[in-house]
C-alpha cells in the first residue's frame, strides 16, 4: 500500500506546486514521514518455510523467529502434537517498521504539503 499513498501525496504536491522539481518532491516525501511507527513489530512480507531439523522443538523454533510458541501453533495447528523432522511450517518473521523502508516511517500530506509551501517560495 505505501506505493499508491507515496505516489497519491506526489501528485498532490506536483499539482499545487508545478514548480517544484522531481527531486525536490522526493526530498519533501522524505522529510514529511511521520515517524510514530517506526518500533513497531509488522509482518516482513513474503512466505517463510521452514523444514524441521532432527532436535528442533516447538519452543527453539519459535525462539528462532522470535515469536511465542502460541503463535507459532496458531499459524501451524500440526503442531499442538509437536514436532516432526522434515515437517514443513509456515512462518511469519516480524521486523521493527522502519526496517521495510528508507526513512522508516508513513508519508503524511499534511506535512509533505507544509514543507511544498515552504519549499516553493
Amino acid at each position: 500500500m505505501a506505493s499508491p499513498v507515496t505516489a497519491g501525496v506526489a501528485a498532490v504536491i506536483r499539482s499545487y506546486y508545478p514548480n517544484l522539481t522531481a527531486k525536490q518532491v522526493k526530498k519533501i516525501l522524505e522529510k514529511s514521514v511521520d515517524k510514530d511507527y517506526k518500533n513497531q513489530k509488522v509482518t516482513k512480507p513474503g512466505e517463510v518455510i521452514y523444514i524441521v531439523k532432527k532436535g528442533d522443538s516447538v519452543k527453539s523454533i519459535s525462539s528462532k523467529f522470535k515469536m511465542t510458541e502460541q503463535e507459532l501453533i496458531q499459524l501451524n495447528p500440526k503442531l499442538s502434537g509437536g514436532v516432526e523432522k522434515d515437517q514443513e511450517l509456515d512462518l511469519k518473521v516480524f521486523v521493527k517498521f522502519s526496517d521495510l523502508s528508507t526513512t522508516g516511517g508513513v508519508v503524511n500530506l499534511y506535512n509533505a504539503i507544509l514543507l511544498a509551501e515552504k519549499m516553493s517560495k
